[in-house]
């Protein structure tokens, strides 16, 4: 993006702004989704990058999912839970492959915004995970009912701190995001008393 004159990304912004107001109105917008690329560091630059997305974007509700371990290192993991907070951002926990690369995040489900928590089901799949194959090759992966279940009490908990809680299935290959997100719906109902 820094290639390109300012005009064009102001303009291509502006497009993009403009394009969601539909859903804005109708209220039907969950939020804006800032997936953020391995290689985006937590540095200075990229903290002002992020706080630049806030101002870009006014008041459209955003959730930010980093790709880089360095986010969430012990000793910068409280400033940026704190950096989310001032910019009413939600931060999105992850449950990814554990593999052993600057990719691989643990799962830090916090609330950063008490609007929103957002939690991200990309597959386990850790074959393909730092592959440069297709996104159905990367995220090819259906979630059994137990792995599913890990996570039942931590939205629970999200869910005492936020207002909504929104999951979102990325396994993207077949069906398997749609089956994911009844069975988890299925946990959820269980637990809440409605099944």
């Amino acid at each position: 993006p820094e290639e390109l004159p300012d005009s064009l990304l102001e303009a291509t912004r502006a497009r993009f702004v403009d394009a969601l107001e539909p859903l804005v109105v109708a209220g039907k917008l969950g939020a804006v989704l800032l997936q953020f690329p391995p290689w985006f560091e937590a540095t200075r630059g990229n903290v002002r990058r992020l706080t630049a997305c806030r101002q870009q974007l006014g008041d459209l509700p955003l959730c930010v999912e980093f790709r880089h371990r360095s986010w969430v290192d012990a000793g910068r993991r409280d400033r940026v839970r704190d950096l989310l907070r001032e910019q009413r951002m939600a931060w999105v926990a992850v449950d990814a492959p554990q593999v052993k690369a600057e990719s691989a995040l643990p799962r830090v489900p916090v609330v950063t915004w008490d609007k929103l928590a957002v939690v991200r089901f990309h597959g386990r799949n850790a074959g393909t995970w730092e592959g440069r194959g297709t996104a159905a090759e990367r995220f090819d992966w259906l979630y059994q009912p137990d792995e599913l279940a890990e996570w039942v009490d931590t939205l629970e908990e999200l869910s005492e701190e936020a207002e909504e809680v929104h999951v979102l299935m990325n396994n993207c290959t077949y069906n398997a995001g749609v089956l994911n997100a009844y069975g988890m719906a299925a946990l959820l109902d269980d637990r809440l008393g409605g099944g």
